[in-house]
């Protein structure tokens, strides 16, 4: 009986969650430039939440035993990365880094997102406890002649009253892992750095800082808006495992 309760639960979270995710993709291929991306993310969003649903229905029919635990061991995988994400949704930085790293995303018809803005607050309210550090913002994604990531975010600092002769600009990459090796290349792997990012994004940036070289690094958790939180920790979970993934690959 409980098992059955369970599995419809499962059945019916997998159903909102599609219908809830397509919505996502629909409004970010409307106000962002990488629409290829987008339909890219949904695909495999949609993948887990396949697999979600499948683990429902074993749990709600009365099926055997071995396939109620290979269900389980389906939802395994998931839970332990989401407890991961949140492991570090609060992280807060050492008191003395040289640089403050505010990670970009991408912007809503040449806009700021509203996690963005919340990033950008952490880093002008760390930035004015520690006058001695230097600020980078990073992000190259612009498209159609329009302003990138990192100069919507300088600006923005700059409104916050961080100087700009403190503020760095990294405006070459367009992903994560793009910022920290060119990062890297701009001022050091010894360097201390105090990561800015949202908090369902910070696990999975700490780890790519740490796998470009910084030895280091430390986090610095931004709220987020609430109502894109779901769908940014699905897609965080799903970048987590394309990594674990890929290392097993270079490893066999």
């Amino acid at each position: 009986m409980f098992s059955g309760c369970v599995g419809a639960a499962l059945c019916v979270v997998a159903l909102l969650m599609c219908v809830y995710l397509t919505c996502v993709a629909v409004h970010r291929d409307r106000v962002t430039v990488d629409r290829g991306v987008n339909t890219e993310i949904l695909l495999y969003e949609l993948m887990l939440c396949g697999l979600l649903f499948l683990a429902g229905v074993a749990l709600a029919l009365d099926a055997p035993l071995w396939l109620k635990c290979l269900a389980a061991a389906l939802l395994l995988p998931g839970v332990i990365l989401a407890g991961f994400i949140l492991a570090h949704a609060f992280d807060r930085p050492a008191p003395d880094a040289e640089y403050i790293v505010v990670l970009g995303m991408a912007l809503e018809k040449n806009r700021p997102t509203r996690d963005l803005l919340m990033r950008l607050d952490a880093a002008a309210g760390y930035a004015a406890a520690d006058r001695g550090a230097t600020l980078v913002v990073t992000g190259g994604n612009g498209g159609d002649g329009a302003e990138s990531e990192s100069a919507v975010m300088r600006r923005l600092l700059a409104a916050r009253g961080v100087a700009e002769g403190r503020i760095l600009t990294e405006d070459e990459a367009v992903d994560t892992d793009g910022n920290f090796a060119n990062l890297r290349d701009m001022v050091g792997g010894a360097a201390s750095v105090a990561v800015v990012t949202s908090r369902y994004h910070m696990a999975r940036a700490l780890g790519i800082a740490r796998g470009a070289g910084f030895t280091s690094v430390t986090g610095l958790s931004a709220p987020c808006d609430p109502l894109m939180l779901p769908a940014n920790v699905m897609w965080e979970i799903v970048c987590l495992i394309d990594g674990l993934l890929r290392r097993t690959v270079r490893l066999l």
